[in-house]
C-alpha cells in the first residue's frame, strides 16, 4: 500500500514537472523572440503575457512567482543592471522548479543568452551596479563600433 502511494505521488510530480516545462519553455521562446527582434514589443506580446501569467499563477512554484514579480516590477521602471540580474534570478527559479540546478553558473550568467555582449555587461555592472541598459548600449556602440 505504501509503495503504491509513493509511486502515485511520483507520477503526479512528473506530470506537474512536464506541464511546468511546457509553460516555462513557452515563455522563454517568446522572450527570446523579443530580444532577437531588437526589443520591440507588440500588442501580441502583451496578450501573450496576460495569458501566460494566468498559467504561471496555476503552475509556477512560489519562488518562481516571487522572482517573476520582482523582475517585472523592476522592468517597468528604467531597465538597468539590476533588471538583468533579477531576470537571471527568475531563470534560476524556473530551472530549480523543474529540478535543474544552476550551481557553477556565476551570478548574471544568463545575461549571455539575451545580451549581445554578456561578458561586457557583467564587467560594466561590476564597475557601475546602477548602469542603465541605455548607458550600456551607448558604451557597446562606442567600443564595438555598432550602430
Amino acid at each position: 500500500m505504501l509503495g503504491r502511494y509513493y509511486e502515485r505521488k511520483k507520477e503526479i510530480e512528473a506530470h506537474f514537472r512536464a506541464e511546468k516545462i511546457k509553460i516555462y519553455d513557452e515563455f522563454l521562446a517568446e522572450l527570446f523572440k523579443i530580444f532577437q527582434s531588437g526589443g520591440e514589443s507588440s500588442d501580441d506580446m502583451v496578450q501573450f503575457l496576460r495569458e501566460w501569467q494566468r498559467k504561471l499563477v496555476l503552475w509556477g512554484g512560489s519562488n518562481v512567482l516571487a522572482t517573476y514579480f520582482k523582475w517585472m516590477n523592476r522592468l517597468k521602471s528604467i531597465p538597468d543592471a539590476k533588471t538583468v540580474f533579477l531576470m537571471d534570478e527568475f531563470f534560476r527559479a524556473l530551472r530549480a522548479d523543474i529540478g535543474q540546478n544552476s550551481h557553477g553558473l556565476a551570478k548574471g550568467a544568463f545575461a549571455n543568452l539575451v545580451l549581445r555582449h554578456g561578458d561586457f555587461f557583467l564587467h560594466q555592472a561590476r564597475k557601475n551596479p546602477n548602469i542603465t541598459l541605455d548607458e550600456l548600449s551607448r558604451l557597446e556602440k562606442a567600443i564595438f563600433n555598432e550602430g
